[in-house]
């Protein structure tokens, strides 16, 4: 005698082994495409992490008004185009703008600068600060500032000492990646789909092409 499955037992079994499976992997591809756009990482990008070490001023401690914030790091490839830091916000939304400015070590004007509102900052996570590519960037050193314009008691924010306190991102046009591969070797990266930036002991990726 051959056993047949009722109707409602094989509509269950599909909807559990078929549908369910498609629809958790779409959910998780769609999650992992709107991550990468918040955090303003192309598909086409690398990111470094950097420590604390590199900072000058005080961190954790909330910047008040006119008090500033300085970076310097070496850019390992060209195509620099965001330099993303990590801010505490104490688990509030303040009312402050802070201008970042930035600038190749042997100049002496920014060549770039803006302000943000810090209300639309996340509680210990890093917020892209972007600027024009600099496609020649690699090995050049780059000096960045933020400063507070009205950063006061209870209504402020501060940088993180968690690691990475900041990440450099190279945004390679897709020229530079389809048409040049054999030119490319990236070395001690992670690639940002999504961008992970809170296990220190990560293992880094190597790619070379």
């Amino acid at each position: 005698m051959i056993y047949s499955r009722p109707r409602s037992q094989k509509i269950r079994w599909f909807l559990l082994w078929v549908v369910l499976p498609i629809s958790l992997l779409s959910i998780g591809l769609a999650l992992s495409v709107v991550q990468t756009y918040r955090q303003q990482v192309s598909l086409l990008s690398l990111i470094q992490n950097h420590s604390s070490n590199l900072l000058h001023g005080d961190l954790n401690i909330p910047l008040y008004q006119h008090q500033k914030i300085g970076g310097e790091f070496i850019a390992s490839e060209n195509y620099l185009g965001i330099v993303s830091v990590r801010f505490k916000t104490f688990l509030r939304i303040n009312d402050d703008f802070l201008r970042f400015r930035i600038r190749q070590a042997s100049d002496s004007a920014w060549f770039y600068q803006a302000a943000y509102k810090v209300d639309q900052f996340q509680p210990d996570a890093l917020f892209p600060f972007g600027f024009p590519v600099v496609e020649n960037s690699q090995g050049k050193k780059f000096i960045f500032e933020i400063e507070s314009t009205q950063g006061q008691v209870n209504n402020s924010v501060a940088v993180s000492s968690q690691f990475p306190s900041f990440v450099s991102i190279y945004k390679f046009p897709r020229r530079a990646v389809l048409g040049d591969l054999d030119q490319i070797e990236f070395t001690s990266w992670k690639r940002t789909f999504p961008p992970t930036y809170n296990n220190e002991k990560a293992p880094q990726s190597f790619f070379r092409y």
